[in-house]
């Protein structure tokens, strides 16, 4: 088995108010290509899909509820390439590039629909620089009564060419 050593780690954007912390590997060459989130005045709950040519992964709900939710989804064929969005004490916009499934290389595509709370102002950040020729392979979270903080891991490793398509839904849409 290839061992893929190009590892970038993003800066833990927002606050490290508790140290107890959550994080998730999407499994084989799946990658991550959707997130759902539920919002009021900063992102309270997280939800990532991991797709594969085998299967669709679900990571979460993390977090704690809320009445709203706000999803960001790649096009069929496509996966997340980068993250950007604001913060301050917690995450308060949350946005995805996306990049065809046969490259590692390039910059993406903004998606016009963006996670957004009620107070969409932050700091910015940007995770561009880390993504070129690699792409999100882990995530790692920081959760209070929010979702305080996220940082990313990006590597080389390469991503499967036949993306199952996604179709976002969480435990409480599942249940209903």
């Amino acid at each position: 088995q290839e061992l893929f050593t190009d590892h970038r780690i993003s800066n833990q954007h927002g606050a490290n108010v508790y140290t107890a912390n959550i994080s998730f590997t999407c499994s084989g060459n799946g990658a991550i290509t959707a997130i759902k989130c539920g919002v009021d005045e900063y992102i309270r709950e997280i939800q990532f899909t991991c797709s594969s040519a085998e299967r669709i992964e679900t990571f979460g709900p993390f977090g704690f509820l809320s009445d709203r939710l706000g999803e960001v989804s790649c096009p069929p064929g496509q996966y997340i390439s980068s993250f950007l969005g604001k913060v301050r004490q917690y995450v308060q916009l949350l946005s995805i590039r996306c990049r065809d499934a046969n490259t590692l290389n390039g910059k993406g595509t903004i998606q016009s629909n963006t996670i957004e709370t009620d107070d969409p102002n932050g700091n910015d950040f940007d995770d561009l620089a880390y993504s070129n020729g690699a792409r999100p392979v882990s995530v790692r979270l920081w959760i209070s009564d929010g979702i305080d903080s996220i940082q990313i891991d990006y590597s080389n490793q390469p991503v499967e060419r036949a993306l199952k398509t996604v179709m976002v839904r969480n435990e409480r849409e599942q249940q209903a």
